[in-house]
């Protein structure tokens, strides 16, 4: 499934913008276009914008890559602390799944939250991907 960045919650319209001019507008072009710090830096010349800003789209791009990870789960994840598919792959699933059903609870970012056995998957599947 192709998942366009037009699906992606939180990213600055004008980035967006910059990003279909030069034909970047799924998810796995832009990972494909920033995935090193060297491309993320030339890519953020090029467009005009900072790294930061660069990378912050990369990295949830990176998360919406897992199975199951949609862009509201992305921002759930970030919520409890979770930039990126490094990051995730140190975590411990039980206490992240703890974290992620009280920000939740608290925040109403996704329908359910998620199980363990989905969080212990989505660490499996980041440590495969960042290695």
């Amino acid at each position: 499934m192709t998942r366009r960045l037009t699906d992606m919650k939180g990213m600055d319209l004008e980035l967006q913008q910059k990003l279909a001019s030069i034909k970047i507008t799924t998810i796995d072009q832009l990972l494909a276009k920033a995935g090193s710090p060297a491309q993320r830096s030339a890519l953020a010349r090029q467009l005009g914008v900072t790294t930061g800003q660069l990378a912050d789209c990369v990295n949830r791009a990176g998360l919406m890559r897992l199975r199951g990870v949609n862009a509201d789960v992305a921002l759930l994840l970030e919520e409890c602390g979770v930039d990126s598919l490094k990051d995730l792959q140190h975590r411990k699933a039980a206490n992240l799944q703890a974290n992620l059903k009280a920000a939740n609870e608290q925040k109403r970012l996704t329908r359910q939250s998620p199980s363990l056995d989905q969080v212990q998957d989505w660490i499996n599947e980041a440590s495969s991907i960042a290695g």
